[in-house]
């Protein structure tokens, strides 16, 4: 990460600054110089001297490297304060600690214990900020507490607001800051005015929902393995169902405007249901279904009990209610008003085309590749260890290049890799 202690080079205490005081620099001449003129106050002048020289040196030390830091770089972009909040003007920040951050962010549980170089404290959804009940919202979260999320969710953000202008998109972060060291944060927010970064106060959410008595019952923490998943399917269910419109997984790329897309969810292969992309209506009675019956539908034993499974039985009972059986060849098919996409739509290269999604010189024909296709996935969780290089003309670097220049152009500024 970019090392922003050039900011601070020769001022006083600075990360480069000499070790010799400051005052004494510059004030020392002063003292040898006045001295040397004859004036009836020159004993009285040379006792005082060394006090007055003690003082300033007391109030440098006093006048800490971050004081320095603010005034030399002070955040005055009027068109951000809507989005954004600086540490100090959030009384709560340093004393801000919920039972469920304990339990879902361990070590980063305190707001000034992440991991954040330059922080800004987010405004928390629901209780600083509240989307309007719109089917155009979009929501894409981040839950494991992390303050400086990979360029690859950025992209992801940065797709969705690109191509959908008409719509308001939403990045939801469990942290209470994110880390704007290289300035990623403010220019996406400086260059797309319907996006919004946010925190999540997930007691305040989850109280106006049917899973309410799931989540504080903190049951969805007995298996730690994938707390992070669980959590993140929880709340991608409540938001969609609180304010409607889309949710989308950070790793899904989205590749044309969807503004015709309502009601919708797609299969990624065979007859499972994916939640890593949907759109409903605002209450809608599918994800209702789905966030009365968490506590039915959660089993610690099984990874995405209560996402890719529960999603794909609740669909099922929508289909079973019109007499239709979910057949991957009868698709795009409408039931119960939610219409299930084929894999094209949504899902057109499945996680055993990760080596064709990030191998060198794969992306020359990235248009016939997604004819047809609104959206892609590149599967983070399986496809984690595979580095993009720049000006490798993989699938994912052309797409990247396409429809997230921002992120790109911050990813490989002091990179190949990313």
């Amino acid at each position: 990460m970019w090392n922003r202690s050039h900011f601070t080079e020769g001022l006083p205490g600075g990360h480069n600054s000499s070790s010799r005081p400051v005052a004494a620099t510059v004030a020392s001449p002063w003292c040898i110089w006045f001295p040397l003129r004859k004036t009836r106050y020159q004993n009285t002048f040379i006792r005082l001297c060394p006090l007055v020289f003690g003082i300033v040196l007391i109030c440098l030390a006093l006048f800490s490297k971050s004081d320095l830091h603010q005034i030399a770089h002070p955040r005055s972009d009027n068109k951000l304060q809507g989005s954004i909040n600086t540490v100090a003007s959030d009384p709560s920040y340093k004393n801000e600690v919920v039972w469920w951050r304990e339990l879902l962010c361990g070590e980063r549980a305190r707001p000034d214990q992440e991991d954040t170089e330059d922080p800004i404290v987010l405004k928390q959804l629901l209780r600083d900020i509240e989307p309007d009940v719109k089917d155009t919202n979009v929501f894409l979260i981040e839950t494991s507490c992390d303050s400086n999320p990979l360029y690859r969710y950025w992209c992801s953000v940065e797709s969705w607001a690109q191509l959908n202008p008409e719509m308001k998109v939403w990045f939801v972060l469990t942290s209470v800051t994110v880390d704007n060291a290289d300035s990623l944060h403010r220019d996406l927010l400086r260059g797309y005015s319907n996006l919004q970064i946010v925190g999540a106060h997930l007691d305040n959410i989850f109280a106006a929902t049917p899973a309410n008595k799931f989540f504080k019952s903190g049951n969805w923490t007995q298996n730690m393995d994938w707390v992070v998943a669980t959590v993140s399917e929880m709340l991608r269910t409540a938001l969609v169902w609180l304010y409607g419109g889309f949710y989308s997984d950070t790793d899904m790329m989205c590749l044309t405007n969807m503004k015709n897309f309502t009601n919708a969810i797609g299969v990624e292969g065979g007859h499972v249901v994916n939640s890593a992309f949907f759109t409903m209506q605002h209450r809608s009675p599918y994800l209702g279904q789905l966030l009365e019956k968490m506590t039915l539908y959660f089993h610690p034993k099984w990874w995405a009990s209560i996402g890719v499974a529960g999603y794909t039985q609740e669909m099922r009972k929508e289909c079973a209610k019109d007499n239709i059986k979910m057949d991957e060849q009868k698709l795009p098919m409408t039931c119960r008003n939610i219409t299930v996409y084929p894999p094209k739509d949504f899902y057109p290269l499945l996680y055993d085309k990760i080596p064709q999604i990030f191998g060198d010189g794969t992306g020359k024909d990235v248009s016939k590749v997604f004819n047809g296709s609104s959206l892609f996935h590149v599967w983070n969780k399986l496809s984690s260890v595979n580095v993009i290089k720049a000006k490798s003309e993989s699938i994912y670097e052309v797409v990247t290049k396409r429809v997230c220049p921002i992120t790109y152009r911050h990813a490989v500024r002091h990179s190949r890799y990313f």
